[in-house]
């Protein structure tokens, strides 16, 4: 196989305005134009790469996981937030879903720009998010807005706070579903982030489509193109694979270089990568491999190492490659 060397591809980066960051009318042309971006170049906008692995800090640890009732829900509310992002987990899964490091980049960005988040599980059959258009006959979207007015009772977030959301898998599917009821419902939405999966429809609103190399990004870029037709701010990222380094299991927090050095051996061992890190298993087999590989592995939580293969070899999972330009984007949507 051809070695993939540490890039972000932006195949498609349709920024709709007019360069001073004002949005244009609905209905304006939006032309993609290709726009390469690798990982050195990221910091030319002032988003430095967050250390590793991330610092506890307070926005973390104030986190808060409880029951609504019988829904399992999550939030994180600066004292007067600037927006809110809605986190929409993937279908068959729960909120605990959105728990993981990649989000947890992304969360660490919008804490430093007092953007609150909040989410619940579906409460459609199976956990997978409703497709239905009508905000009053829709079960999941009812749920959102009923612990959103819970969370205007108990913290900083308003009436008037302006709302994103963003989603994986099933739940981006859902995200500009979510945000056109949002609109429908009076609420001051801004904008959504899609991961991994085709939104049901496209919405007059500032997006972010994220697909991966691996994980059939032409329906997405179709669908963000379909999107950037209506002539608002739209972003059509695809990730390339890169290569694994010992130092990459260094982002999980309690892992040493000396033991990521030990799971990088093992996977060559195994014959997972070859000694430079580039993949060898064919992503058919991707299962097999991580489950011999965990059954296997002298270190403990080896399904910690497996995740971080499955972000870096683009399968289905989230990646925050751009999390602070995301957030900068996101940003702009609230001048």
């Amino acid at each position: 196989m051809t070695r993939l060397t540490s890039v972000l591809m932006i195949f498609a980066v349709v920024a709709c305005n007019d360069g001073d960051g004002e949005v244009p009318d609905a209905g304006t042309e939006a032309t993609p134009t290709d726009a390469p971006t690798d990982d050195d170049s990221i910091g030319v906008s002032s988003c430095p790469k967050q250390a590793w692995p991330i610092d506890e800090e307070g926005h973390q640890l104030d986190r808060v996981w409880e029951f609504y009732g019988d829904n399992t829900v999550m939030y994180w509310m600066p004292d007067e937030p600037r927006a809110a992002f809605i986190m929409l987990h993937a279908a068959n899964r729960d909120i605990m879903d959105v728990d993981t490091i990649e989000y947890e980049e992304f969360y660490n960005e919008l804490a430093q720009r007092d953007i609150g988040y909040f989410g619940v599980t579906s409460v459609s059959a199976g956990g997978s998010w409703s497709s239905k258009t009508d905000p009053g006959n829709n079960p999941d979207t009812q749920e959102i807005a009923n612990y959103r007015d819970y969370l205007i009772d108990i913290t900083g977030l308003s009436e008037d706070t302006p709302l994103f959301v963003m989603g994986f898998s099933g739940g981006s599917a859902f995200t500009s579903n979510l945000a056109q009821q949002g609109l429908d419902m009076g609420w001051d939405m801004r904008g959504f982030k899609a991961h991994n999966g085709t939104p049901y429809v496209e919405t007059p609103l500032a997006s972010i489509f994220v697909a991966h190399i691996n994980d059939d990004p032409e329906s997405n870029a179709s669908q963000c193109e379909r999107q950037a037709d209506l002539g608002y701010p739209t972003e059509c990222h695809t990730y390339e694979e890169i290569t694994l380094t010992p130092e990459r299991f260094t982002r999980i927090p309690g892992i040493s270089l000396e033991e990521g050095q030990v799971w990088f051996d093992e996977m060559v061992g195994l014959g997972m990568i070859d000694d430079s890190g580039t993949r060898l298993t064919p992503v058919a087999d991707k299962d097999e491999a991580f489950y011999e590989f965990q059954a296997e592995s002298s270190l403990p939580g080896p399904n910690r190492a497996t995740h971080q293969l499955s972000v870096i070899w683009r399968l289905h999972t989230v990646a925050e490659d751009r999390a602070c330009e995301e957030a900068d984007f996101f940003d702009k949507q609230l001048l």
